[in-house]
């Protein structure tokens, strides 16, 4: 089993909510950085289960991944 990995997911749509749910359902660290802006039934899961997000740009990632 891997530990301490983080998973991004860039897109914030049904796939990529779909797959970060999952993911953190596996127990992974999960960051999701959106571009534009999320739908707000898609913030809400990701809000529900926890998961870290950003939208309207993707400087998060960017700092993560230095």
């Amino acid at each position: 089993m891997i530990k301490n990995k983080l998973i991004i997911v860039l897109g914030a749509g049904e796939s990529g909510v779909g797959t970060a749910v999952l993911a953190a359902k596996q127990g992974f660290d999960v960051f999701v950085s959106d571009f534009g802006k999320i739908k707000d039934n898609y913030r809400n899961i990701l809000i529900k289960k926890n998961i870290s997000f950003e939208e309207g740009s993707h400087n998060t990632v960017l700092e993560i991944m230095k």
